[in-house]
């Protein structure tokens, strides 16, 4: 008999492979979840027996095979390959004896010995954290130089910038007109960098998102406000 607090692995012979169950009383109904990595995992009420829990798990074989085919997709669409060219940097994966990370004058390369392939988890984290700091080492040299630019350019009055490595959004401004700029601003092209930039501005004077804001940003944006909205809206998938 299973306990009611139980927590297993069950590996099925079919496309499923590896599934995590777990009983708990808190459960109302079975319940299947899979994470970012492609990882099944089955919630079952205690009251529940098991092989109900496991008939309507294998009723969803399709369904969950065909979702874990499109994260393994995703995960694959991120990897990240050599070179990448970033505006003042280029980021190269070269074999080497050792796991780790050289650099020169713009010139960053992530090194991997020769039983890890560049499409290693061990090599991707490595390679993902070092175009993290290219990433921030230039936007914290451009983003406030460019923010103080467009700030002048259309009177915009603001306290300071500050980077950060958000990835929910490009940017914030606080009720003291502090703004805040995600250093993954500089995967995007320059004009939605300005678009961005522009959008927090705004913000410096209308605080909400009414009309009047939008009025205020298509003022400033050749009256492509709402396109380049959209236009950044697309790319927040990649984040």
């Amino acid at each position: 008999m299973i306990h009611k607090y139980t927590q297993f692995r069950k590996c099925y012979p079919n496309e499923l492979g590896e599934v995590y169950f777990k009983i708990t009383p808190q459960a109302q109904r079975v319940a299947i979840y899979i994470n970012r990595e492609g990882r099944i995992s089955v919630t079952i009420p205690h009251r529940c027996p098991f092989h109900d829990a496991e008939d309507f798990l294998l009723s969803k074989l399709h369904v969950l095979v065909a979702k874990r085919n499109a994260i393994e997709q995703q995960r694959q669409n991120r990897l990240i390959q050599s070179p990448i060219n970033t505006r003042l940097h280029e980021l190269k994966i070269a074999p080497a004896p050792a796991l780790g990370i050289r650099r020169s004058e713009g010139l960053v390369i992530v090194e991997h010995p020769p039983h890890l392939p560049p499409t290693a988890p061990e090599v991707q984290q490595l390679a993902r954290s070092a175009l993290t700091e290219i990433y921030r080492a230039e936007a914290k040299a451009m983003l406030p130089l460019r923010t103080n630019a467009l700030a002048m350019q259309h009177g915009f009055r603001y306290n300071k910038v500050t980077i950060r490595n958000t990835r929910t959004r490009w940017g914030s401004c606080s009720a003291s007109n502090n703004i805040s700029l995600s250093l993954n601003l500089m995967q995007l092209p320059d004009h939605l960098v300005d678009y961005v930039i522009l959008h927090e501005l705004c913000h410096t004077v209308v605080k909400n998102h009414s009309n009047d804001f939008w009025q205020l940003l298509d003022s400033t944006c050749g009256g492509r406000a709402k396109a380049l909205a959209r236009e950044v809206k697309h790319h927040a998938a990649n984040l």
